[in-house]
């Protein structure tokens, strides 16, 4: 593995968890608030990046292995 995709990898991670303490708090909290809101916007963003960060790990992931496969065709 590349060091890049070891960063998208760990970038996914980080992301992931941003999402997940951004459900916790607006389950603990109203929806009504302004607050409450923008957390909830914040933690939809991060879910977003979290999947395109997994899917570029993936792909610099599986580009390499295609790359180490042809070398013994």
């Amino acid at each position: 593995m590349s060091i890049e995709s070891t960063l998208y990898l760990i970038s996914s991670i980080i992301s992931l968890t941003a999402f997940i303490i951004s459900i916790i708090y607006v389950y603990y909290h109203s929806i009504t608030s302004y607050q409450t809101t923008i957390i909830l916007l914040i933690g939809i963003f991060a879910l977003s990046k979290s999947i395109e960060n997994l899917e570029k790990y993936v792909f610099k992931s599986s580009k390499k292995i295609i790359q180490k496969l042809q070398k013994y065709v």
